[in-house]
Formats: C-alpha cells, structure tokens, sequence
C-alpha cells in the first residue's frame, strides 16, 4: 500500500509498541527519547527507541505519560504517523479489555483476527482529500504477525492454544475464536 505523500520515513526502528493501561514502559537499558511532530498534531507522548533481542523497537505509550490520556481523545493518527515516521514496518498495540464470552476469562490472552469498529465522533482516515483512496479492511491484521504471536505460545509452558484463545490449562481442541470489540 502506498503511503501518504508527506510521510518521509527515517530508518530508526523496525517494531513499534503502543503501551496501554498499565504498560507504561518495555525497554530496559539505554534509550532515546525522540519527539515526533506529524501533520496530524502531537502523538500521546514522545518515543522511546532501543533494543530488545536485537531488533530496534520504538515504544510509545499511548495514553501519554501518566495515564493523562482517555481513550476517546488519543490522537490515533498523530501516533500511527509518529510510528511509521520513524520507519516502523511492525506494530502492536496490545490491550486490556473484558468479554462477555464465558469460555474468555480474565487474564486470558485473545489474538485477534477480525474487529467491529463502532468508532465516531473522530477522525477515521489519514486520507481527507483532496485524493479519494479507498482502504479495505478485510483482512485487518498482518498474517505474519498473528502467525508469529501463536507460534510464541509453544515458548511458554503455561499457555496453550485454544482457537484463538490462549488458556492456562492443558491443551483442548477447540473452535475457532472470534476477534472484536472488547465486548463479543
């Protein structure tokens, strides 16, 4: 997909992190604070860039410093330009939300393949004209990425994979979960 004509990408990160409720830093060791203005207004906060297992990561917080930010006034646009400004290629954005699924406990962790977007009352598109382009959303989630984020599961003796889901209890075959909003 083509990126936005005013998006000059530099080379200074390969994965971006957006931190949510409670992950308000990843990096440890040395890092580089980096502001990042967009044409969208200012991200959440600034970026931080450094080092994890030998990628360049760049991590951002995207309720701001302190938690100042409600999830209804994060300037998503700003943060996604900040991100790709900086030449992120991969981005995740974990969250904390609840279900209304019984089998989905607290705790459990969801990788998600489709989503609902019930969003309004903000802007939706980094593409306001004067040039129509239409994106799909389709198959919202890199392919690559999900795979990656199941395969890791193995890693850890403590989860396992059912459908979508990945549960503290033995392996059980399962079917397929379902992605979404915070509460399907």
């Amino acid at each position: 997909m083509a990126l936005p004509e005013l998006l000059q990408p530099t080379d200074r990160a390969d994965v971006g992190v957006f931190g949510g409720s409670g992950f308000y830093s990843l990096m440890e060791g040395p890092v580089e604070i980096v502001t990042v203005q967009t044409p969208y207004g200012s991200p959440s906060d600034d970026v931080l860039l450094g080092h994890m297992g030998g990628l360049r990561v760049a991590f951002m917080p995207r309720h701001g410093h302190g938690h100042k930010i409600p999830p209804h006034a994060i300037n998503y646009r700003a943060n996604l330009w900040a991100m790709a400004q900086l030449g992120v290629t991969r981005l995740i954005a974990p969250t904390a939300a609840g279900s209304l699924q019984r089998e989905i406990k607290p705790g459990e962790f969801v990788v998600c393949d489709q989503f609902v977007d019930r969003t309004y009352g903000r802007e939706q598109t980094f593409f306001d004209g004067p040039r129509v382009v239409h994106i799909s959303a389709a198959d919202p989630y890199c392919p690559e990425d999900t795979s990656l984020a199941l395969r890791c599961t193995g890693a850890a003796p403590w989860l396992s994979f059912r459908g979508r889901v990945l549960r503290r209890e033995p392996r059980v075959a399962g079917t397929p979960g379902r992605g979404g909003r915070s509460s399907t």
